[in-house]
């Protein structure tokens, strides 16, 4: 048996909260929205990376936001093109962000966080800014 690669990763948020949490992987991160199976029960969004379906949104009715209850993760990394163009928008969406040059890897890093307090990182190889 073998890992091939990431598959996806889901974020479950209130009704509330979902556009804000949607808006900022389509319009900042640049996915897509695409096809969420009917069969799969309640709300919720599937985003896509190319053909792949990478991040899927659920709506749960009450999220109570405590480090506790996910203590041991730290961030998702993606990994992409054109890390400038990420960096001036989140400028233009006021959204803090901390860059890292990983010289022995020929890779610019970008670390921020999403509007669910999760930490994103942006690895961009063979850039620069």
């Amino acid at each position: 048996m073998t890992i091939s690669g990431l598959d996806h990763f889901n974020i479950k948020a209130s009704e509330a909260d979902m556009a804000r949490i949607k808006a900022f992987y389509t319009d900042l991160l640049g996915l897509k929205e695409g096809l969420r199976p009917a069969s799969i029960p309640g709300k919720g969004a599937w985003l896509y990376a190319g053909e792949k379906p990478l991040l899927h949104l659920s709506v749960v009715d009450d999220v109570e936001v405590d480090a506790a209850l996910n203590p041991n993760l730290d961030h998702i990394a993606f990994r992409c093109r054109g890390i400038g163009r990420y960096m001036e928008r989140l400028k233009e969406s006021n959204i803090d962000y901390l860059l890292v040059r990983t010289p022995e890897l020929d890779m610019i890093q970008i670390f921020f966080y999403d509007p669910a307090g999760i930490r994103i990182e942006m690895n961009a190889v063979g850039e620069s800014v």
